[in-house]
């Protein structure tokens, strides 16, 4: 059977920090495949406690409320 893609694995080269691992969630909403996206966008929506949307813009609406407390 043809293995899809996941979110969940970033093979060998693992995020050593959370905001690398939120960035790189991020960097998955704009993935080809529909299913990872999704997924992406879920996680998302766990960390961050709200739905901040899909699409076109959505990167930096997620980049923004993820960022750490300055």
């Amino acid at each position: 059977p043809k293995r899809l893609p996941c979110c969940a694995d970033v093979g060998d080269d693992r995020p050593r920090s959370a905001a690398e691992f939120r960035e790189r969630l991020i960097a998955l909403l704009s993935d080809p495949v529909p299913e990872v996206r999704r997924q992406a966008h879920s996680s998302l929506v766990l960390l961050a406690g709200r739905d901040l949307g899909e699409g076109a813009g959505a990167a930096g609406r997620w980049r923004e409320a993820l960022a750490p407390a300055r």
